[in-house]
């Protein structure tokens, strides 16, 4: 996760994001875009360090602030804002952690991730919370509409849903779900599906997991506009020195206190002041 738009997100993100996937592992990033008051510069390079980002991992999930202040209340603080943009990062990551590690009924693996989400670009994330009446359905409404998302799942080739429920969780309620997201996505679309019974549900809720990639018109290995600099890792190797040509400046200072070849002593004597060549003798 990271800030986009200073130095220390948009710096050091792509040069880890770049670490990680040389290692082996499934680099997912989900970075923040500046709010708009905070500039045009501020904004130039946030988008410019997306882009970079984006070739250095596997999946990213954008997130603006901007967005923000669509869901808060207009007498809402600062800090508030800032709590809601975290907790949205904290549900990006969860629901990942929760999917390849919680078993189910149906069980979603780290395997299923990673067909996914493996070199899948820009993806969509959500989560939907809902009980009562038809919960089911407006769960998974929630879990593809969420506000602060900037990629909806219409057309997406890859999603991952999984569904959590309490002991009354029913089969038509899972098929009332997954309806509303395959409404929207391709039909040859890689559809994984997951369900888990969690006795600690007491509010009678469903919780609908959503992870949507491969959205058609992307190009998920995007690459910069021709000419365009992208900075790069700094080798910490020593280069090796060039040989300097010599230059013949004249009697230099700089070299009276400079060992002396034997071949050329005694006439480098002469050029000598009297009072080093005193002490010399």
């Amino acid at each position: 996760t990271a800030g986009m738009g200073g130095g220390t997100g948009t710096g050091a993100s792509p040069i880890i994001g770049e670490i990680a996937k040389n290692l082996g592992a499934l680099t997912i990033a989900v970075v923040m875009k500046p709010f708009e008051f905070e500039g045009k510069r501020r904004m130039e390079a946030a988008l410019k360090g997306i882009e970079e980002l984006k070739e250095k991992v596997d999946t990213m999930i954008v997130i603006p602030n901007q967005k923000l202040l669509e869901i808060m209340e207009p007498n809402a603080s600062f800090l508030d804002a800032m709590h809601k943009s975290d907790e949205v990062l904290l549900q990006a990551v969860k629901s990942i952690a929760n999917l390849s590690s919680q078993t189910g009924l149906i069980n979603v693996d780290f395997a299923d991730v990673r067909s996914v989400m493996d070199d899948a670009g820009t993806a969509l994330m959500g989560l939907g919370r809902a009980d009562g009446d038809d919960r089911a359905r407006r769960a998974a409404e929630m879990a593809i509409e969420s506000p602060l998302l900037e990629v909806r799942v219409d057309g997406a080739t890859g999603v991952l849903f999984n569904v959590v429920g309490g002991r009354d969780l029913g089969i038509q309620e899972i098929d009332d779900a997954a309806q509303v997201i395959k409404e929207k996505i391709s039909p040859d679309s890689n559809f994984i599906f997951g369900a888990m019974i969690d006795p600690e549900i007491q509010d009678e809720s469903i919780e609908v997991t959503v992870i949507a990639t491969g959205f058609s018109g992307e190009d998920s290995n995007t690459t910069m506009s021709a000419g365009a600099q992208r900075p790069r890792p700094v080798q910490m190797q020593q280069a090796p020195r060039a040989e300097q040509p010599a230059v013949d400046n004249g009697p230099s200072r700089g070299n009276l206190f400079q060992p002396q070849s034997a071949a050329g002593e005694d006439d480098d004597l002469d050029e000598l002041p009297s009072f080093l060549r005193k002490r010399g003798s």
